[in-house]
């Protein structure tokens, strides 16, 4: 409204269309179809900043009685003239069984950056690139992108014996260079390697 403080009025049809210059462009007020050109009007139901521009014009201080009737007390009171019976607990409320159940949209977030290009015009003469995984060697797809199980390398007869700890501790028996030393070092070593 005091935006409108500034605003000009101009007379086409006296009483019933206006034109008002606000700092913009020119809107018609029409006061007998209760229109303005704006829109404002007509949609919120409330009376626009031209509308207020043209009262302030023609002295007129309510600008309560441009607004749509649904504004009123009369019709306020009106909707609950009637009586309004309270509802029943939830958990008495009868549901149907045969209901659809709705999920809710699917929400697609974008992902950061730039979107790649798919649809690059290709030269003249240029294959397209075939994809080839080289994790199961089918077209269609990249490695990243495979879905197929692929068995592990090592041969998988060697992993399941169980290891025969007798024939790896032949490997670890020291070998004896130097047979000067004497015999209570020798009984040592044996004690110790025995117990491996």
């Amino acid at each position: 409204m005091l935006k409108s403080a500034t605003w000009t009025v101009y007379g086409v049809d006296r009483f019933k269309v206006y034109q008002v210059r606000d700092n913009k462009r020119f809107h018609l007020v029409d006061l007998a179809k209760r229109e303005c050109s704006c829109r404002k009007w007509q949609l919120s139901g409330l009376p626009c900043g031209h509308v207020c521009a043209l009262s302030r014009c023609l002295g007129m201080t309510n600008y309560n009685r441009w607004a749509k009737a649904w504004f009123s007390k009369r019709t306020l009171k009106g909707t609950y003239k009637e009586l309004v019976y309270p509802l029943a607990d939830p958990n008495l409320w009868e549901t149907p069984h045969d209901l659809q159940v709705v999920l809710p949209p699917a929400l697609v977030k974008s992902q950061p950056g730039r979107p790649k290009k798919k649809d690059r015009i290709r030269s003249q003469g240029e294959d397209p690139k075939i994809n080839r995984c080289s994790r199961c060697d089918t077209m269609g797809h990249h490695r990243d992108a495979c879905h197929s199980s692929v068995p592990s390398q090592v041969n998988a007869s060697y992993q399941n014996q169980p290891m025969d700890w007798s024939q790896s501790q032949q490997h670890y028996h020291p070998q004896v260079i130097n047979q000067s030393h004497d015999s209570t070092s020798t009984t040592f070593n044996q004690f110790h390697l025995d117990d491996m």
